[in-house]
């Protein structure tokens, strides 16, 4: 599963964990971006100041722009929006342009906080392509998605790297923009990584069959991640890292699961807002320890999976038998198909031969009627073969007769001109 990134004080939703550049870099390409950026009329280069706010939670679009746009780019602004993305892909933009509003709305009712909507989004054509929209930062070339909170800079790829699928760009915009407010609800506090991404795929509402599996084969097997490691990174393996976004998915849906669990997850931003630890914040919320709900969790995990193997066991012996059931019915049904066949063989033959007869005692009672004048013996002669014939014919019109009706009562079909029995 490519993942999709956040670095935000640097949290990334990847295998890796590094940082964005030489910290004196960015600092100067920041001033410059701020020198640029002041004379360009209309971008909103700034976004206003919620009341429970703080200024260090604002969203600046601070991020370095290119020096120069990549052939066949764009670049324009929407309000408070700053959008880069292919001309090409315009009318795919045009529809995210479109969702952003009703997304920013979403993000606000499940923080419980506004969130700054100055957003900074930019769209490459392919995953290789997201480092040269954001110069200055370093960028996974496995990611689809990468978002750094504290610039407001969300990055996103028209194709899956490796593989060059299409990616779900609505969903994948707001997972991104999930963790742009969440760094904003909690005033830059640091959460832990599995939060992060969990909380970022809940609020985009990714269900995906895959990551199911994933969890059950790793619950089943004993192969779940610690809790505390992925507190602050997740695992560098394609197969370990897959798990540790379905375990952050699953568990952030656990603490979502209830009645009051959405006021207590609010409660819980509000307390790491702040300033408690997330800890001491989880304790404030939820009244028990964070151990306490994982402990919970992986039990829920075996009421949910326990019974899964020898249930899915049991299928699959079934769909065992029933193949091998139909296998023997197939058999069986040629098996009697070529014998049919070679009946019918044997009895066209037979047919075949009488009709030469039927034809051989025609041209005899001919040429007897010709012949008249022949003597006594051979008339008698060719009278007994006559007799005999006749009764041969007899016997075969009276089969054919019952076959004829034997054949009428199964179906046929007539197919360009011919008929065909359907046996």
């Amino acid at each position: 599963m490519l993942g999709c990134l956040c670095v935000s004080g640097r949290v990334m939703t990847s295998a890796t964990n590094k940082g964005a550049g030489p910290f004196a870099l960015w600092r100067c390409l920041w001033v410059c971006l701020g020198l640029f950026w002041a004379t360009m009329p209309n971008t909103g280069a700034e976004a206003q100041t919620d009341a429970r706010h703080d200024k260090g939670a604002q969203s600046k679009n601070t991020a370095s722009l290119p020096a120069r746009l990549p052939g066949g780019y764009v670049m324009e602004a929407q309000g408070r929006v700053r959008w880069m993305y292919p001309e090409a892909a315009q009318d795919e933009i045009a529809q995210l342009q479109q969702e952003l509003p009703a997304a920013h709305k979403t993000l606000e009712r499940a923080l419980g906080i506004s969130v700054a909507s100055a957003w900074d989004i930019r769209v490459a054509r392919q995953a290789d392509e997201m480092a040269a929209l954001a110069p200055g930062h370093h960028v996974p070339d496995y990611a689809i998605g990468v978002a750094y909170p504290e610039e407001g800079l969300i990055l996103l790829s028209l194709a899956a790297p490796f593989t060059f699928d299409r990616p779900d760009l609505s969903r994948l915009l707001v997972h991104e923009l999930a963790h742009v407010a969440l760094h904003h609800a909690v005033r830059g506090q640091p959460l832990p990584r599995w939060f992060n991404e969990g909380v970022a795929i809940h609020l985009a509402g990714e269900r995906s069959i895959t990551r199911l599996r994933v969890l059950w084969e790793a619950a089943v097997r004993g192969k779940l991640q610690p809790l505390e490691t992925l507190s602050r990174t997740f695992p560098g393996t394609h197969h370990d890292v897959n798990v540790s976004y379905a375990q952050s998915a699953d568990l952030v849906e656990h603490m979502l699961s209830g009645v009051d669990e959405e006021s207590r997850f609010k409660q819980l931003l509000g307390s790491i807002r702040q300033g408690q630890s997330f800890e001491q914040a989880v304790h404030t919320a939820y009244g028990v320890s964070m151990g306490y709900i994982e402990r919970e969790w992986r039990n829920s995990l075996l009421r949910r999976f326990g019974r899964w193997p020898s249930v899915l066991s049991g299928l699959t012996f079934l769909w065992a038998l029933t193949a091998v059931l139909l296998l023997v019915g197939y058999i069986r049904a040629r098996r009697r198909h070529h014998r049919t066949l070679a009946r019918w063989s044997i009895e066209e033959a037979q047919e075949a031969q009488l009709l030469e007869e039927a034809q051989l005692l025609q041209e005899t009672s001919a040429l007897q009627e010709n012949q008249g004048s022949q003597n006594a013996s051979v008339q008698i002669a060719v009278s007994d073969g006559q007799a005999a014939r006749s009764q041969r014919l007899d016997d075969f019109l009276d089969r054919f007769n019952q076959r004829t009706k034997a054949d009428a009562e199964i179906p046929t079909v007539e197919h360009d001109g011919q008929s065909h029995t359907l046996h």
